[in-house]
């Protein structure tokens, strides 16, 4: 049971961090203006749900054999850590192990007295629901923080449209540094 805990908790952590650079590229998409961008935070989220999912079931586990509903549940999360392909690996690790490390036998054989006992804490003062809060805190500001930087504080509205040989004749009608800069080819546009 404490290997499989063990697994879980690196497995989750995992996740957390594919959660960050999926955000991290999906900044970088949009910044692009890429629409690409949306496939990542779309894997940024499902892969921060399924840190959070993994990590609570971590925290329920009390034998080394799961629950019926806590097996589909988990089963459900490792198809879906595919999105970070360590934790993946780590989480079939965990979904098939049956048999206890020597570690675990010792430790089960300790006197009741001189185990910790667990005291339930309430829903809000849980690790998962604080790392739940912190993330999605993380988010909004990075996010505010990114609209703020490429609009100027909100002075400029940033719009997407093709450059084409027309526009470029129509507002280039001075040479820079003693060149025109034109499109050339009528079928060529960029996109800006």
């Amino acid at each position: 049971m404490y290997t499989k805990k063990k697994l879980m908790l690196a497995s989750s952590i995992i996740l957390y961090v594919a959660s960050f650079v999926y955000f991290f590229l999906a900044a970088s998409f949009f910044a692009l203006s890429n629409s690409l961008y949306w496939l990542f935070v779309v894997f940024a989220v499902l892969s921060l749900y399924d840190g959070i999912v993994i990590s609570s079931l971590r925290t329920k586990i009390t034998a080394l054999t799961l629950s019926k509903k806590e097996r589909i549940t988990y089963l459900i999360c490792t198809v879906m850590s595919a999105l970070g392909v360590v934790s993946l690996l780590l989480n079939i690790l965990a979904l098939t192990r049956h048999h206890e490390d020597s570690y675990e036998i010792v430790a089960r054989e300790i006197p009741a007295e001189t185990q910790k006992s667990e005291v339930k804490k309430s829903f809000f003062r849980r690790s998962n629901f604080i790392a739940l809060c912190a993330s999605l805190g993380v988010i909004l500001v990075a996010s505010f923080s990114g609209m703020a930087f490429e609009t100027s504080g909100f002075k400029v509205k940033v719009k997407d449209f093709r450059l084409t040989k027309k526009m470029t004749e129509e507002y280039n009608t001075v040479k820079l540094n003693g060149k025109s800069y034109i499109i050339d080819n009528d079928c060529l546009s960029y996109a800006v």
